[in-house]
């Protein structure tokens, strides 16, 4: 479990060598679960804080904090059924699993870097903290396909394009329209 916390905390500063570590160790899915669990406590946490340090609802902030942790975890997993797809598409063997746990392990920066919404900053400032975290998470992605697969530089860019495209249109979409319909202000 140590061996996976370490690889996948390094995959942060040098993308390349934590992929090939990650390559090279069995994953179990118990391990990456908690893992996953852990990390997404730290923006269910920040977020919920920031949101009631800015004045908002207690109610209101756990709603969000929870549907933002929820739909960034759920669909994590379904954009590396995308991943997936669109490498096979591509002509490569790649499992539905693999690319799930790329994807999730490329979420790491997005789940580190959350806990700067605990700062009561303006909220029209957090918007670029999600994007910058998930550019991140992309160029993260990005060097994980390389390592995995032999794509050229064209086929990797779309592999990681539509993986990452399908990752923030749902989660970060589909988590605020459902907060506007379940708690309106």
């Amino acid at each position: 479990m140590f061996g996976l916390w370490s690889s996948a905390l390094s995959l942060m500063w040098a993308p390349g060598a934590g992929w090939r570590r990650l390559r090279s160790q069995r994953l179990e899915w118990s391990a990456l679960l908690v893992y996953c669990v852990v990390l997404a406590l730290l923006p269910l946490f920040s977020r919920g804080v920031g949101h009631i340090l800015g004045g908002r609802s207690v109610e209101s902030s756990l709603a969000e904090s929870m549907l933002f942790c929820f739909f960034q975890v759920g669909t994590a997993s379904g954009s590396g059924v995308v991943l997936a797809a669109t490498a096979r598409r591509l002509g490569l063997e790649l499992s539905d699993g693999v690319a799930q746990r790329m994807v999730l392990l490329s979420a790491t920066p997005i789940w580190l870097l959350s806990v700067l919404y605990i700062i009561p900053a303006p909220s029209q400032l957090w918007p670029y903290v999600l994007l910058g975290s998930l550019s991140w998470a992309a160029l993260i992605l990005y060097r994980g396909i390389h390592e995995y697969c032999a794509l050229s530089l064209r086929s990797l860019t779309v592999a990681a394009l539509s993986a990452s495209a399908a990752w923030l249109l749902s989660s970060a979409i589909l988590s605020q329209i459902l907060y506007l319909l379940l708690l309106p202000r």
